[in-house]
């Protein structure tokens, strides 16, 4: 696996960003903040943090005709707009007939390609999954192994795809991975662990967007790189379940139940739309 070099970022370069206004989109403007002058937030459902250096723009990645403005004299694309992260996908997405897989993710995707191929953009950079897969076990997993294979075979000059395992802010927050272990302990006294997963890899959102921001003026070896995402932190679950109990419910100590029990309990607990920690776990 080959990892980018380092270099430092050139201010006059432009960088567009997509998914602006998500979770990590939100932490890497305040990165970019400080290193680049020109950076163009992309939006669709609603407006991200705005910084005094930042114009945000709508613009709707399924609709390819309005892209090439924005893709005018733009270096680097950061595509984070992906929806249902970690949730998975409703379409069944057969690795076999990854040429007929046209999801509303992977139509965005072929269009901001082509536009990029049209522009002649240098360089995109993929925030894929830790575990994508043809034959991964969630789907969203394996809709990343597809895009994977879109921009792999595009005609963009610098491809750079980022595997990334669960992506938190820490467990004194209530971002999307803390509530959906939350949910799991609703039961008095008790948290109910899924028995095929003793530990899990994590993210920490803002150091994976301080990479980014190096990575976009990075001076890559080939035409593709191929990385993990750095600074990974590995938990055993049942301790991070303990310290999440400890520090968001009062102090309030659960007891453990993995396990038959533990796997029986999941599906009920999980009936509700929130972020499902078995997905979350099978995509890392």
């Amino acid at each position: 696996m080959q990892q980018a070099g380092q270099v430092t970022p050139t201010k006059n370069e432009t960088i567009l960003v997509t998914g602006s206004a998500g979770f990590i989109g939100g932490y890497l403007l305040r990165e970019l903040e400080d290193r680049y002058e020109r950076v163009m937030c992309m939006y669709r459902n609603r407006l991200p943090h705005t910084y005094e250096e930042y114009v945000p723009f709508y613009s709707d990645l399924l609709v390819s005709d309005v892209l090439a403005a924005p893709l005018r004299n733009v270096q680097t694309v950061v595509h984070l707009a992906w929806s249902n992260n970690f949730v998975g996908s409703g379409n069944d997405i057969l690795h076999k007939e990854m040429h007929k897989v046209f999801t509303p993710n992977l139509r965005a995707l072929n269009n901001l390609i082509a536009a990029m191929e049209r522009a002649r953009t240098p360089r995109l950079i993929f925030l894929s999954v830790k575990g994508a897969h043809c034959d991964a076990m969630t789907a969203f997993a394996r809709e990343k192994y597809i895009a994977e294979h879109y921009i792999l075979n595009s005609r963009i000059p610098q491809k750079i795809i980022i595997r990334c395992p669960v992506v938190w802010e820490g467990i004194q927050t209530q971002d999307k991975f803390v509530r959906s272990v939350l949910h799991l302990m609703r039961v008095p006294g008790f948290s109910f662990l899924p028995k095929t997963y003793r530990s899990v890899s994590l993210a920490h959102v803002d150091k994976l967007a301080a990479y980014l921001v190096e990575l976009c003026s990075a001076a890559i070896p080939s035409a593709v790189v191929l990385t993990n995402a750095p600074v990974q932190e590995q938990h055993e679950l049942k301790t991070l379940y303990r310290s999440i109990a400890h520090d968001l419910l009062d102090g309030k100590h659960k007891l453990i139940v993995g396990g038959a029990v533990g796997d029986a309990m999941l599906p009920f607990l999980e009936r509700n739309n929130s972020p499902k920690v078995s997905q979350y776990l099978s995509s890392i």
